[in-house]
C-alpha cells in the first residue's frame, strides 16, 4: 500500500479474495470521501494512491467514481468519460448520475444534461431527489431559454449598428455634397463680381444703372445662398435627430437586455 503515492511502480494485486477481506478498499474509498467532503483534496487523492495497486479494468464502481470525480479539475474529459461508462453499466453508485448532471452543468455542458435526463427518465427519478431534480430542471432550462433570447438580441444590435453605421455614412455624404455646392455657389459669386467690376469700368456712363442691377443680381444671389444654406442645415439637423433616436433605441434596448439577463 502507499506504494503509487510514492511513485514506485509496482503490478497489480487484482481483486482476490484476501483483499475483499481486509475492506481495504472500502477503507480507502471512505477516507478519500470525507477528505473531499471537507475539502482537503490533495488529501482525498492520496487515499485513492495509498490504497493497493490495481488496473483500471479491475477497479470496483466506487473507486472509479470517485477517481473520475477527484480529478476532474485535471483530466476533465477522462472524468466524464468514467462516469458515462458507469452509468450504462449497472449497478453504479448512487449518486454517479446527479453527480454526472452537476459536472454538466458546472462545464456548461447544459443540452448533454437536458439529453441524460431525457434518455435516461427512470433513472432521474430513481436517483435524483425531489430539490436535486427541481434545481437541475430550473437550470436546464433557464440556459435553453435564454440562448436564443440571447442570440435574438445579438442578431438586433448587429442590425441596429448597421443602420447606425449607414445613416452616419449618409450624412457625412450629405456634409460632403452641402460643402461642395456652397463653394460653387461662392466661385460663381466671386466670379459674377469680378465680371461686373469689369463691366463698370468699361462703362462709366450707365453707372447708376449698373450698380442697381448688381445690387440687385447680388440680393437675388445672397438670398439663393441663405436658403441653400438654411436647407442643408435643416436637412443635418433631421439626419442629426435620426441618429439621436437611433442611439436611444440602441440605449434602451441594451437596458432592457441587461435587466432581462438579471432577472
Amino acid at each position: 500500500m502507499g506504494s503509487t503515492t510514492e511513485g514506485i511502480d509496482v503490478r497489480s494485486v487484482g481483486n482476490s479474495v484476501a483483499l475483499k477481506q481486509t475492506a481495504l478498499i472500502e477503507a480507502f474509498n471512505l477516507k478519500a470521501a470525507i477528505e473531499y467532503v471537507m475539502r482537503n483534496f490533495t488529501a482525498s487523492k492520496e487515499a485513492l494512491t495509498d490504497m493497493p495497486p490495481r488496473s483500471d479494468e479491475e477497479l470496483d464502481p466506487v473507486t472509479l467514481h470517485n477517481r473520475a470525480l477527484m480529478h476532474m479539475e485535471e483530466e476533465p474529459t477522462e472524468g466524464f468519460k468514467k462516469m458515462n461508462w458507469l452509468v450504462g453499466q449497472p449497478p453504479f453508485p448512487p449518486e454517479t448520475f446527479g453527480n454526472l448532471l452537476l459536472l454538466y452543468c458546472k462545464y456548461g455542458y447544459y443540452d448533454l444534461a437536458a439529453d441524460m435526463m431525457a434518455d435516461n427518465y427512470n433513472l432521474t427519478h430513481k436517483h435524483l431527489s425531489p430539490d436535486l431534480y427541481c434545481f437541475l430542471d430550473a437550470t436546464i432550462l433557464l440556459q435553453v431559454r435564454t440562448c436564443p433570447f440571447l442570440l435574438l438580441s445579438a442578431s438586433v444590435s448587429v442590425s441596429m449598428s448597421l443602420s447606425v453605421s449607414v445613416s452616419v455614412s449618409v450624412s457625412v455624404s450629405v456634409s460632403v455634397s452641402v460643402s461642395v455646392s456652397v463653394s460653387v455657389c461662392l466661385r460663381v459669386s466671386l466670379s459674377f463680381s469680378f465680371s461686373l467690376s469689369r463691366c463698370l469700368v468699361r462703362m462709366r456712363g450707365c453707372v447708376r444703372s449698373c450698380v442697381r442691377a448688381c445690387l440687385c443680381l447680388s440680393l437675388s444671389l445672397s438670398l439663393s445662398l441663405y436658403l441653400s444654406l438654411f436647407l442643408s442645415l435643416s436637412f443635418s439637423l433631421s439626419l442629426f435627430l435620426s441618429l439621436s433616436l437611433s442611439f436611444s433605441l440602441f440605449l434602451s434596448f441594451s437596458l432592457s437586455l441587461s435587466l432581462s439577463l438579471c432577472i
